[in-house]
């Protein structure tokens, strides 16, 4: 809500990725966390660190892919708890 302007439910420990940022020379663990969507309008609350939030497909994710998430999809993780051919039938 604070971030995003949207309320969600059921909140529940996701999958962790092992993610190198070579270019910087860094090293993170990215600990995700999957919810459901409740209620609310995306918008943009906090302008100055950035630039907009929009719903996309999971198939048509916008490139280039942030680390994590690369990782997310390279390690077999689906949010939806199924595979693309399931959802697409």
């Amino acid at each position: 809500m604070e971030e995003v302007g949207i309320k969600i439910k059921n909140i529940r420990l996701g999958p962790y990725t092992n993610d190198i940022f070579s270019k910087d020379n860094k090293h993170y663990i990215t600990l995700f966390v999957m919810s459901d969507y409740d209620s609310g309008d995306v918008r943009n609350m906090e302008p100055e660190k950035l630039e907009e939030w929009r719903w996309v497909d999971w198939d048509d994710l916008p490139k280039p892919l942030f680390v994590p998430i690369q990782n997310f999809i390279q390690d077999g993780h689906d949010p939806f708890g199924f595979s693309k051919i399931e959802r697409k039938n």
